[in-house]
C-alpha cells in the first residue's frame, strides 16, 4: 500500500510539474490531424524513438542485406567483382557469412544480458548511434571492395568485427531505450510511450526493407557480373 501511494504521489507531482509542457505537445500533435498520440512530438520521445528506429533499421535491415555482398568481397582473392562472384560460387562467401551471422547473434544475446545490469541514467544516445553507423560504413566499404591491411584476412576480420559490434549494440541499447522512453511522463502514460517507440521502429524498418529491395533490384547494391 505504501508503494502504491508513493507511485500515485509521484504521478501527481509529475503531472503538476509537466502539465503545461504536456499540453503544449498535445496541441502540436493535434495539429497533425489527430493522427499522432499526444506525446509523439515531445523532444524526449522523438529522440529515443528515432535512435531506436535507426538501430533496428541498420542492424536488421541494412546490415542483413549488405552482408552477403560484403562476405563475397571479403572472401575473394583480390576484392574485385569477378573475384567476389567466384567466392560466392565456390561457397567461401557463404561460409564467412554463416560464421558472421552466428557470432553476431551471440553478440545480441550478450548485449541484451548486459543491459539488465546497466542503469537507465547511463544511457547515451550518441554512442548508440555510433555503434551502429560506423559498422554500417565499414560493411558498405567492404561491399565496394575495401581491403583492410590489403588482404582477405583483414577484410574478413573487418566484416566479423563490424557485424558483431552492431548487433551487440542493438542487444545492449534497445532494451535500455525502451526502458527510458517514458521517463518524463507519469507512470500511467509510460506503457503507451513505450508502445509508440516500438511502432515507430516497425514502420521505419518496413520502409527500409522496401528501400533496400529497390537498391538491390536496381543494381545499386551488389550485382557482380555474371561469368
Amino acid at each position: 500500500m505504501a508503494s502504491m501511494r508513493h507511485v500515485q504521489q509521484s504521478d501527481l507531482i509529475l503531472r503538476r510539474a509537466s502539465g503545461s509542457r504536456c499540453a503544449r505537445w498535445c496541441r502540436r500533435a493535434r495539429g497533425c490531424g489527430g493522427f499522432l498520440p499526444w506525446f509523439a512530438l515531445h523532444p524526449h520521445v522523438v529522440r529515443v524513438a528515432a535512435v531506436n528506429a535507426i538501430l533496428q533499421l541498420v542492424c536488421w535491415i541494412f546490415l542483413r542485406s549488405l552482408m552477403p555482398y560484403a562476405a563475397a568481397r571479403a572472401a575473394s582473392e583480390d576484392g574485385t567483382a569477378a573475384s567476389a562472384q567466384q567466392a560466392h560460387e565456390d561457397g567461401h562467401a557463404g561460409e564467412l557469412q554463416a560464421l558472421t551471422v552466428e557470432v553476431s547473434l551471440l553478440a545480441v544475446f550478450a548485449g541484451a544480458t548486459l543491459s539488465a545490469y546497466v542503469p537507465d541514467r547511463a544511457v547515451r544516445l550518441a554512442p548508440a548511434l555510433a555503434c551502429e553507423l560506423l559498422p554500417l560504413v565499414a560493411i558498405s566499404a567492404l561491399c565496394a571492395g575495401w581491403r583492410p591491411l590489403g588482404s582477405s584476412t583483414g577484410a574478413r576480420a573487418a566484416l566479423l568485427v563490424s557485424a558483431t559490434v552492431a548487433r551487440f549494440a542493438d542487444g545492449l541499447f534497445s532494451p535500455l531505450l525502451y526502458r527510458i522512453a517514458g521517463d518524463p511522463f507519469p507512470e500511467s502514460e509510460r506503457q503507451a510511450v513505450t508502445q509508440w517507440t516500438g511502432v515507430v521502429a516497425i514502420v521505419v524498418s518496413t520502409l527500409g526493407t522496401w528501400v533496400t529491395l529497390g537498391l538491390v533490384a536496381g543494381g545499386v547494391v551488389g550485382g557482380w557480373p555474371e561469368s
